[in-house]
């Protein structure tokens, strides 16, 4: 008797579960810092139906910002990144935005916290409005 699947469908599927799995891994090596920075379902749900409109600071790169460290300088972070688009403060400490969105929907955050000119956190990710 033989088995439910020929060695010819075997195969083929074998084959398309590996271009399936190419493709995966490409576009994780094509957008490896942003998965880093936001996580698997950040990534998987930044990839999705959603409308991407986030915009960034001249200069910006997820590369440079992996790059920010706790405890570099004012000047250090400006090197790296250039200038953020806004700056709040608040209770001492303040928070660099290195992106915004166009409209009210979802966007990749980036944010760089200072206190007294020195690095606290960097804090990435993606808001889902």
């Amino acid at each position: 008797m033989k088995g439910y699947l020929s060695r010819r469908r075997v195969a083929v599927l074998l084959a398309v579960a590996g271009l399936a799995w190419m493709g995966v891994c490409v576009l994780v090596v094509r957008n490896y810092p942003r998965w880093v920075l936001e996580g698997t379902v950040g990534f998987v749900v930044s990839h999705g139906p959603l409308v991407d409109t986030t915009y960034y600071a001249p200069g910006y790169s997820d590369r440079a910002f992996l790059k920010v460290k706790p405890g570099m300088s004012c000047g250090e972070v400006e090197a790296l990144l250039g200038r953020p688009l806004k700056v709040h403060e608040s209770e001492g400490e303040q928070a660099w935005l290195y992106s915004s969105r166009r409209k009210d929907t979802s966007y990749h955050e980036r944010v760089v916290r200072l206190r007294d000119c020195k690095v606290t956190r960097r804090l990435s990710g993606y808001y889902v409005d």
